[in-house]
């Protein structure tokens, strides 16, 4: 008796699959929109002014003097 190969499922992975692209149901309003959006801004770097008086990074060193936490953690000289 001759075996007979199976018959392949609808749903079977040896079948090649359609590419189709998702479509949505309902239109998005305005409000929802603007709900879905408002956490998609740009953030505002933190900021804070050295001893010296340049604006810096928070927690770290001073690119204009070489402080951190009122301690010189880099020499710089005079004329840098």
């Amino acid at each position: 008796m001759c075996a007979k190969p199976p018959i392949p499922h609808k749903h079977s992975a040896r079948q090649e699959k359609e590419t189709t692209m998702a479509v949505q149901q309902n239109k998005k309003s305005r409000s929802r929109k603007g709900m879905r959006r408002s956490h998609d801004r740009v953030a505002v770097p933190a900021v804070i002014y050295c001893s010296c008086g340049e604006p810096t990074v928070p927690h770290s060193v001073c690119p204009n003097c070489g402080s951190y936490k009122g301690r010189q953690v880099i020499a710089k000289s005079e004329n840098e």
